[in-house]
């Protein structure tokens, strides 16, 4: 019988997967691409902690248009019918891109993709940023990854650390910043 990880080990064990792929190292010119291989990063590792045949009711997305492998419809339906994916706040009903369910549980963790190519990406990671946040009312831990295509190093460098610090105050999220 296969031991299925805690949550916090996915989360911690997921966001380092996804800052150290080799395939997220590259500067993405659109979300949709970026997204793609983000999916693929967290298929391949749901199925290395859940096993291949659960991975379609744990690993959600209402992505449809991205035509996602592995992605299955009933399951995000299921999942939307049970008051899962969105956060109503002001009007506005705000979901993450990814939802991860570790089984055996209630418990869940989110993960928001942004790729930070658009003409003012301050105000794209902002929307990221309080994206994920609000997530968290629903989430029990939420990791945002962020591609920045049009940032130098240093800038990027600095969004890192930007991140380290605030997060020390929000164990329950997590940034990875690529390339």
């Amino acid at each position: 019988m296969r031991q299925i990880p805690s949550l916090d080990r996915v989360f911690r064990s997921l966001g380092a997967a996804l800052s150290r792929d080799k395939r997220l190292k590259r500067r993405f010119a659109r979300e949709p691409q970026f997204e793609r291989v983000v999916w693929d990063v967290v298929l391949e590792r749901c199925a290395r902690y859940f096993g291949k045949d659960t991975v379609p009711d744990l690993l959600l997305s209402s992505h449809k248009s991205l035509n996602l492998p592995g992605r299955s419809a009933e399951a995000w339906k299921r999942f939307k019918e049970q008051g899962g994916p969105n956060v109503e706040v002001l009007g506005s009903g705000r979901r993450l891109d990814m939802v991860v369910l570790v089984p055996g549980t209630r418990r869940g963790l989110g993960i928001e993709v942004e790729c930070l190519s658009g003409k003012n990406p301050g105000n794209q990671l902002i929307v990221g940023l309080g994206q994920s946040l609000l997530a968290l009312a629903k989430r029990d831990c939420v990791i945002l990854i962020v591609n920045c295509p049009r940032a130098s190093r240093k800038e990027r460098n600095e969004l890192r650390e930007v991140g380290r610090r605030m997060l020390r105050q929000a164990p329950r999220l997590q940034l990875v910043v690529t390339p």
